[in-house]
């Protein structure tokens, strides 16, 4: 994260965190990328009902998507 304030209020813009209960017939992922494409800039990845292990890969898949929408548009 930057250190500028300014710049933080930014690219922090909306805020979406993951539930899998609003998921219907997509996966996670796919959610993730819509909500990604519909402008959030700020993704929290809520899991109470995985194992660490499933966690984790979980995770780096949806860090691997936010990083590709972020260069996609332009971002560092």
């Amino acid at each position: 994260m930057r250190s500028d304030n300014t710049t933080l209020e930014k690219e922090l813009l909306l805020y979406a965190i993951t539930d899998r209960s609003w998921l219907g017939d997509q996966t996670l992922y796919e959610q993730v990328e819509l909500a990604l494409k519909g402008g959030a800039t700020f993704l929290q990845l809520r899991e109470k009902n995985l194992c660490d292990s499933e966690f984790l890969l979980e995770a780096k898949a949806i860090q691997e998507l936010c990083r590709h929408q972020r260069q996609c548009k332009g971002g560092s």
